[in-house]
């Protein structure tokens, strides 16, 4: 209904939805850690990118919005390879990534000027890289890449990253 609402007084021609919101914990080995949290987790990451892009394309649809449309879906390299001690972080985002690319298979094919994108920001300087690096390394094994990256001052900047996937769009 929200982006019915945003959209049905929206008066320019090109729409842009941006969603970056994922969970990270709980971190540690599948079997593990919390069930009740991981199953949260999982279907946190795996389920809310996809019915919530759902609903921007149908918004877009049904109050007939007639110009250009960005859905842009924040991504990870964790979505690319296994990282130990992440499977629910993983999953999600592999879930999110194919998504992403079935649903804009159908967009191009629509030809609408409407795109449906997955970006991977880097490694930036949030809170969860706190939590990240409060982790121990026998629950997540690549602890101490994150710990370097810090300290290097190598995490990139919010700001920088957020100017970085605008210009995506």
């Amino acid at each position: 209904a929200h982006f019915h609402v945003r959209l049905a007084d929206f008066d320019g021609d090109h729409a842009v939805f941006v969603h970056a919101a994922a969970a990270v914990t709980p971190i540690g080995f599948s079997g593990e850690v919390d069930h009740v949290r991981y199953r949260t987790t999982v279907l946190l990451n795996a389920a809310a990118p996809p019915v919530l892009g759902d609903a921007f394309l149908n918004a877009l649809d049904a109050t007939g919005f007639d110009g250009t449309a960005d859905l842009v879906l924040l991504s990870s390299g964790a979505a690319q390879r296994p990282v130990e001690g992440w499977s629910a972080y993983c999953a999600g985002k592999a879930a999110q990534d194919m998504w992403v690319r079935t649903v804009g298979a159908e967009q191009a094919r629509r030809n609408r000027g409407r795109r449906v994108l997955s970006v991977a920001p880097g490694v930036v300087a949030t809170s969860m890289q706190e939590q990240i690096r409060a982790t121990d390394k026998r629950d997540f094994p690549d602890v101490d890449r994150f710990h370097r990256l810090h300290e290097q001052g190598a995490l990139l900047d919010p700001r920088d990253s957020a100017t970085r996937i605008w210009q995506v769009v």
